[in-house]
């Protein structure tokens, strides 16, 4: 089985953008939550 680079590499990094979009809007979301906590 051969890999075929172009795709891999394009498709992870597709994955890794929208891991990274999630992983900070979860942080913003949290982040904002513990503002509203506080009072902030």
């Amino acid at each position: 089985m051969t890999i075929q680079w172009n795709k891999v590499t394009w498709y992870s990094k597709l994955v890794a953008v929208i891991l990274f979009l999630l992983v900070f809007l979860v942080a913003f979301k949290l982040g904002y939550g513990y503002g509203q906590l506080k009072g902030l």
